[in-house]
This record gives structure tokens, C-alpha cells and sequence, in this order.
């Protein structure tokens, strides 16, 4: 049993040394990305991301060495696997809070946005994943560099892979919590693409696509989308079967529709949604119902 106890303990101990970066080793990776050499940067590149990924204090100690502005700067490599190591080491480094301001100040964003337009698929996946992961600092030099980024994160939900989804829903709802993104994304073709993600998907991916689209709701530009791509059938589905944060949601869009139009007031009792809305408004969420009470105060003025 001793034996079996310090075999494991070494062995513990060579994985912890084999994923923490010495102070050597990172000095040896830094000059491999300062060099002039394509295949020293590929290596440090993908050697970096491999360290920053495994180990928090990997992330501190590289951020610390100098090596985010280093990084950005092969964003724009013409070596598109150089490209994805930089892009994915970033987003491993911006998972420590203090980082994410140091991306951000170092000029990332407009890079950011050249590999969500430009790289490979996995490359886009982690620019979108970087992306939300920054969005969640209150940075002005945020907010006007990422508007550039909603156009390709809008084309990443019609072509990217199930992941590169998920990544540009999260980056797309936090951005669009900006009162001058929400055109944006209204302009970049997002309402059809989020009605064609609550139609076909499930789970996370549906919940977020709710979610934007209650964001929306709130600009006219966003009203005037979901009106022309006949909403009212699937947000009613919704409120039938779906989640109490979806129904939430989704009586939230109702409710900007039904204020803007009352044609839509019209829609809602045609396609049978008042026990719908009653049965929210004794079970739903404390915001649910009381959107659910405003909807149905809405119908009976009309009538």
C-alpha cells in the first residue's frame, strides 16, 4: 500500500512539473516568439497555449513575462496554425481576471475580430470564446472595437460547428446588451438565424438564442425584425414547453411586440395562447408574471 501511495505522489508530482512553466522555460518560449523564425513561433505558440491551458499560475506567470502583446501580434500571421496556437493561448490567458485588461488595453479586439473573419474554424471558436470572455469588463475601447466582431459572430451561428455556436451566442448576448449593438446585430441578419436556432436546437444553445431575442425586443429595429419573421407561433411554444427562464424570455418578446403592434395582441389569442399566459402568471418566474400580468392587461384593453 506504501509503495502504491508514493508511485502516485510522483507521479502527481512529474504531471504538476510537466504542466508549470519554470522561469527558464518561459524565458526560452518569450525569445522563440521574438524570433524571426516561423518554426520557433509555431512551437512557442502551441507550446504556450498548451502551458496556459493546464495551469492558472502558467497564466499569471506568462502575462507577467510579456507575452500577451506578443501574442496579438500573430493574430495577423499569415501561418494559420501559428494563428490558432496565438489565439488560443489568449483565450486561456483571459481566463484570469487580471488579464483581461491587459488584452483588451494591449489592442486585441480588432485582431480578434481579423481571426473570427479569417481563421480557421477552431481558430473563430476561440476568438468568439475570447470575446465573451472579455465582454464581461465595462471598457469603452471594448465596446467600439467588438461592434465590428457581430457580423462574423452572426455568420459563425449559419456555419460554424455546434462549439463555434455556442461561443458566438455567448459573445452575441453580451454584446448586444449594448444599446448600439443591438442595430448591429439587427442589421447583421441575427433575428432569422436566432428563430432558426429556437426551431432546431435545444438545450444551452436554445436558451441563449431566447435570451438574445429578448434583448432585442427592447429596440425598435430589434420589434421590427422579429415581427417579419412570424415569431408569435414558436415564442407561444415556448411559453407551452419550455423552461421558466425561456418562458420568461419569451413573454418578455411578446409583450414588446404586443406594445408595439396590436396586431400581434390578435395573434397571441388565434393561436391560443391565453391559458398559456394564465398558467405563467401563477407559475412562472417573479418577472415572468409580471410581464405576464402587462400582456394580459394588453388583451383586455383591446377588446
Amino acid at each position: 500500500m506504501t509503495v502504491k501511495i508514493v508511485k502516485c505522489e510522483r507521479e502527481m508530482s512529474e504531471h504538476f512539473a510537466a504542466n508549470l512553466a519554470d522561469h527558464s522555460m518561459i524565458e526560452s518560449l518569450i525569445h522563440k516568439l521574438n524570433s524571426i523564425g516561423p518554426y520557433d513561433q509555431w512551437i512557442a505558440t502551441g507550446e504556450i497555449s498548451r502551458l496556459t491551458k493546464r495551469s492558472p499560475e502558467n497564466r499569471v506567470a506568462f502575462a507577467q513575462a510579456g507575452a500577451i502583446p506578443l501574442l496579438i501580434d500573430f493574430l495577423t500571421s499569415t501561418d494559420l496554425q501559428t494563428q490558432e496556437n496565438a489565439m488560443t493561448a489568449l483565450l486561456n490567458l483571459s481566463i484570469y481576471e487580471y488579464n483581461k485588461g491587459i488584452i483588451v488595453s494591449s489592442g486585441a479586439i480588432p485582431r480578434i475580430v481579423h481571426v473570427l473573419s479569417k481563421g480557421s474554424m477552431v481558430a473563430r471558436e476561440n476568438s468568439a470564446a475570447t470575446l465573451f470572455s472579455l465582454s464581461v469588463i465595462d471598457r469603452k475601447e471594448l465596446m467600439i472595437s467588438s461592434a465590428k466582431a457581430i457580423s462574423p459572430l452572426v455568420f459563425l451561428l449559419s456555419e460554424g460547428t455546434e462549439r463555434a455556436k455556442r461561443m458566438a451566442t455567448n459573445a452575441l448576448f453580451n454584446l448586444c446588451i449594448y444599446e448600439s449593438n443591438k442595430k448591429r446585430a439587427v442589421r447583421a441578419g441575427l433575428v432569422p438565424m436566432l428563430m432558426e436556432l429556437l426551431e432546431e436546437s435545444h438545450g444551452l444553445l436554445k436558451d441563449k438564442a431566447i435570451a438574445i431575442l429578448a434583448i432585442l425586443s427592447m429596440h425598435l429595429k430589434g420589434r421590427l425584425a422579429i415581427g417579419k419573421v412570424e415569431a408569435v407561433p414558436i415564442l407561444i411554444e415556448i411559453l407551452r414547453s419550455g423552461s421558466p427562464m425561456n418562458k420568461e424570455n419569451a413573454v418578455i418578446v411578446l409583450v414588446e411586440l404586443c406594445l408595439e403592434d396590436q396586431k400581434y395582441l390578435v395573434e397571441v389569442q388565434e393561436f391560443g395562447a391565453m391559458d398559456k399566459i394564465i398558467h405563467l402568471l401563477e407559475h412562472g418566474t417573479y418577472r415572468g408574471k409580471e410581464k405576464a400580468t402587462k400582456l394580459l392587461e394588453k388583451i383586455k384593453e383591446s377588446e
